[in-house]
């Protein structure tokens, strides 16, 4: 199996996966570039942080099984490695959990993890309303899994066909969530009520603070997040249409 490009392990997390204590890989590379992304070097210069190898993590997690629950795999974007899924088949062979953060452009990837029951929990960026404009102003730049460029329609199809594979898991042996971080100058109240009117029959939406650290794009680090009053106020828009609750506040 061709490794998986890790470049940044925690050996133990007990705030990535409500309830559960893992441990989190961090793969470099993304097909988007959003301004306010908070991992911005492995998109840009992956090359120059510590890489890790998939045995010796799994050999941690292993040696530690007595207290590690399972694995969560975040980045970047995971679905952008074809050889993700036998990754995962190797963890599950260990009987570990497993949590998959995605930016849901890989619906194709993800129907194969779920038919095949390698997933645990999953939690997915909805990163705008799913209308090709918005997306692709919120996202930057798009490259297609399959094809180096595509158009902001294709984009948008791709996040609504991951959106229904969830929902239609809503009674599946694993769990999931939809999560949005809400950035000044990109969302407000008019993105939240289209957003949460997508979501209707989801399990959860979670709305995330903006923390202006640390960024891809510096002028975002001088974007005043919002209030948590108007972030409350969000939460009550979504709460009409999708149970939804706040992080990071």
């Amino acid at each position: 199996m061709k490794s998986l490009d890790i470049r940044g392990f925690l050996e133990m997390s007990l705030i990535d996966w409500d309830g559960k204590v893992s441990s989190v890989i961090f793969l470099s590379g993304c097909n988007f570039r959003c301004a306010f992304c908070h991992n911005a070097q492995l998109l840009v210069d992956p090359q120059h942080l510590v890489q890790f190898s998939f045995s010796g993590v799994l050999d941690y997690m292993k040696e530690h099984r007595d207290f590690i629950d399972g694995l969560v795999i975040t980045g970047g974007e995971p679905t952008l490695y074809s050889e993700l899924p036998e990754a995962i088949k190797r963890i599950k062979a260990e009987g570990f959990l497993v949590k998959l953060d995605t930016n849901g452009t890989n619906p194709k990837m993800l129907k194969e993890l779920l038919d095949e029951n390698l997933l645990d929990y999953v939690a997915m960026d909805l990163k705008a309303p799913p209308l090709p404009e918005e997306y692709l102003k919120t996202v930057g730049i798009y490259r297609d899994v399959d094809l180096e460029g595509a158009p902001p329609e294709t984009l948008t199809d791709k996040i609504k066909e991951s959106l229904a594979l969830l929902k239609n898991c809503n009674n599946a042996g694993f769990d999931y969530e939809i999560r949005t971080t809400v950035v000044p100058t990109l969302l407000d109240e008019a993105s939240i009520f289209a957003m949460s009117q997508s979501l209707i029959g989801m399990k959860k939406w979670v709305i995330q603070q903006f923390v202006p650290r640390n960024v891809l794009n510096k002028d975002f680090e001088t974007v005043e997040p919002y209030s948590e009053d108007k972030l409350r106020e969000f939460i009550a828009i979504g709460n009409r249409f999708v149970p939804t609750k706040g992080r990071g506040f």
